[in-house]
């Protein structure tokens, strides 16, 4: 039986004054593994986390599910044996608890596998984990914050990802989508396939990302020159980012200097597809690594995907090519893959030598009119839009002034797991929120409080006509 604690004295504000939220990981135990936050004092509460899970279970015979403040903090205490991961956040928050702590928990495995993490627990239940994971905090620092601020649209153009589909549920593992011609991916796609063909039968699965600048928001942005200015720096040498600790990033959300954009994946052998979520693995490896990637020519470390096989690794080779405008991930079930991994990438930077002036392609973004006319008297009061169908999310935001209502959140989630297919609600801060269901996909738009239902619908009716032309060059077609 779950039980959920209202708590009637006051909470602990700090949390809510320096933090969006905070995670803290422990074991059963109760010994510190990892901390999500500016606390001091975090080493000494994870001790009593674990005091007031054991309390419920034993002497009240339930588990402790969460906590309540009077100030609307939510406490979350999820256990995956032998793990405790605690996720304290804003009532009003759009964090999914559940998407960070299978995620963060799929960090923890891809490190060590879940067989290596079950058997150090069960030989020695008090085993300092945390000593074992030094110099691996920044990967999880990554994960975090990739599934606690994955929605933060840092520029007026479209952005798309390909994202894991939950029922009933809004939240998802999202990871970002370049946006290209679907003949340019279509491409680059075999190549990868061609090369790996002909370099090994061990490797499983390719990867290329494209980098782009990190490109924040202009206020009251009404066009946009996006440029894409690029990171001219190549590695020298091989070395593993477990143990470089001299880059530490600060923790913040999108703090970095750019962004890793999934142009394609490549599934070597029918048998095995891999899965969204270790997608999103790799894809916080390689942004907890930017600073050795871009100190070294390659790196060469073994990585679990836990949806591929949670008790064993797959060995990777990750470099930068093309004068550092992209990244290759290579896997390879064979640990002496290293030197036919490198061949692989050399061939395939050559052949995408071929392909650089397609591969910069970018749309148009929704406010200019050639895609769709957005610059009428209409579509000038859309702020914020959001898409998604079973395996990919489109948002877009029109500027920073102006940003993403969070009761969306809350009206998307009650949407799903009712009957309701069209909603129009009036907020007090004057926010229109539209909310449209049909069988393929959902949209979420937030207009001000000028534009009629008549309006708004005509607006909403021109953009899905625009996404369902330039689909193909949204998402990619094995995860349609």
């Amino acid at each position: 039986m779950a039980n959920t604690i209202d708590e009637s004295a006051a909470g602990d504000r700090g949390v809510r004054d320096n933090d969006r939220f905070e995670l803290l990981i422990f074991s059963e135990a109760g010994k510190p593994i990892y901390s999500y936050t500016k606390r001091e004092d975090a080493v000494t509460l994870m001790p009593l986390c674990s005091a007031l899970i054991n309390y419920a279970k034993k002497a009240q015979k339930e588990t402790l599910q969460s906590i309540r403040t009077s100030d609307n903090l939510i406490i979350h205490f999820t256990t995956r044996s032998p793990l405790i991961i605690i996720v304290i956040h804003e009532a009003n928050s759009y964090v999914d608890h559940l998407v960070l702590v299978d995620q963060v928990e799929a960090q923890i495995i891809s490190i060590l596998t879940a067989k290596t993490l079950n058997s150090l627990f069960e030989d020695r239940p008090t085993f300092d984990l945390k000593r074992l994971l030094y110099g691996s905090e920044k990967l999880i620092d990554a994960t975090t914050n990739l599934c606690a601020f994955p929605k933060e649209i840092n520029s007026p153009w479209v952005e798309t990802f390909l994202a894991v589909n939950q029922t009933g549920r809004p939240y998802r593992v999202l990871v970002p989508l370049a946006i290209i011609p679907s003949s340019t991916r279509d491409s680059i796609h075999n190549i990868l396939q061609n090369v790996i063909a002909n370099s090994s039968k061990n490797m499983v699965f390719s990867l290329l990302f494209r980098i782009e600048p990190h490109e924040g928001i202009k206020i009251d942005s009404d066009s946009t020159n996006g440029s894409e200015s690029e990171d001219s720096s190549m590695a020298t040498t091989t070395s593993d980012i477990r143990n470089d600790d001299e880059h530490d990033e600060k923790r913040e959300p999108n703090g970095g200097a750019v962004d890793f954009k999934l142009i394609t994946v490549c599934n070597h052998h029918e048998r095995h597809k891999i899965k969204i979520p270790d997608i999103h693995i790799v894809l916080a490896l390689l942004t907890g690594s930017r600073a050795q990637l871009d100190s070294v020519e390659s790196l060469w470390m073994p990585i679990c995907l836990p949806k591929f096989n949670k008790d064993a690794f797959v060995h990777s080779y990750i470099a930068y090519i093309n004068d550092s405008k992209y990244c290759i991930v290579l896997m390879s079930i064979d640990r002496d893959e290293f030197a036919n991994c490198q061949k692989a990438k050399n061939m395939i930077e050559e052949r995408l030598d071929s392909l650089k002036s397609k591969l910069h392609y970018r749309p148009s973004p929704l406010i200019n009119p050639t895609p769709v006319s957005l610059l009428d008297k209409h579509a000038r009061q859309l702020q914020f839009l959001w898409y998604q169908t079973g395996k990919h999310v489109l948002w877009w935001q029109r500027s920073s002034k102006k940003s993403m209502n969070l009761v969306i959140y809350y009206v998307t989630k009650k949407m799903l797991q009712s009957s309701l297919k069209h909603l129009w609600l009036k907020l007090a801060d004057n926010t229109i929120i539209l909310g449209w269901h049909v069988p393929t996909y959902q949209l979420y738009a937030q207009f001000d409080c000028t534009i009629s239902t008549d309006e708004a619908t005509e607006v909403i009716q021109r953009i899905t006509k625009w996404i369902n032309k330039e689909e193909d060059n949204f998402i990619i077609k094995d995860y349609r």
